[in-house]
């Protein structure tokens, strides 16, 4: 190995000219950087753990996943100048386990959050039939009827924000007040209180439970309003 190259490899390294002869020694040419792919998938791996709340933060791990073979990859193509492949595998398996645990948690949560007694009804469910034959109800929301189901989505924002007997409940919090002709009929759900329940106006997600109620008039074109209802007993 020639001076020069001794000389503009080791010295922002090593001043000491007897460290610099060890190094030759040792047979090592080239500082190695570690791979900043493979840090961030230990990143992105610890914090997969966080799909436990919801199935929207399970892009986390898919790109903790993608992070960590990309950057075994890159070290593999490159092994002189780049190190870490170590790292890269310590990302898959913490990756891997968080994944595991935050998947098991969210579907243990999940089983928990219908009460006892009702079907758990979502907004894709309600999504038309067959228009052409006039079936704006799909077959399987039909026999739900009278039946206690169960919905989660987010009250729609109105005048009124305390003591709500009444209420429109939307897939997301994204519909607001000023996009109402944007709202399709089958994503609006007309919410009842019976009793003395009374509810609040939030932006967190709203759990409610109840019998189902179908206006096929409504659904059929007949008659104008919201075709669903839901005469509540549960709110959360």
């Amino acid at each position: 190995m020639s001076q020069d190259v001794m000389t503009g490899t080791f010295r922002p390294l090593v001043a000491d000219r007897s460290l610099r002869r060890q190094f030759e020694r040792a047979g090592i040419s080239r500082y190695r950087s570690v791979s900043l792919a493979a840090v961030l998938s230990v990143v992105l791996g610890s914090l997969s753990i966080l799909s436990v709340f919801s199935w929207l933060f399970h892009f986390i791990p898919l790109t903790a996943l993608g992070m960590s073979l990309w950057a075994r990859y890159r070290i593999s193509r490159r092994p002189e100048i780049l190190t870490g492949s170590g790292i890269a595998t310590a990302g898959i398996i913490i990756t891997l386990v968080t994944w595991s645990v935050g998947t098991v948690g969210l579907l243990y949560l999940l089983s928990k959050e219908v009460p006892h007694g009702y079907t758990r009804l979502t907004f894709e469910m309600l999504l038309p039939g067959d228009l052409k034959s006039g079936k704006f109800v799909p077959p399987d929301i039909e026999k739900l009827e009278g039946e206690k189901v169960f919905l989660k989505g987010y009250i729609y924002p109105g005048r009124q924000t305390i003591n709500l007997k009444n209420f429109l409940l939307v897939p997301t919090i994204g519909h607001c007040k000023f996009c109402t002709s944007q709202i399709a009929p089958h994503e609006i759900v007309q919410v009842e209180l019976v009793g003395d329940l009374k509810t609040e106006y939030t932006s967190y997600p709203t759990r409610v439970g109840g019998r189902l109620r179908i206006d096929k008039d409504v659904a059929e074109g007949k008659a104008h309003g919201l075709p669903y209802r839901i005469e509540a007993d549960y709110i959360r």
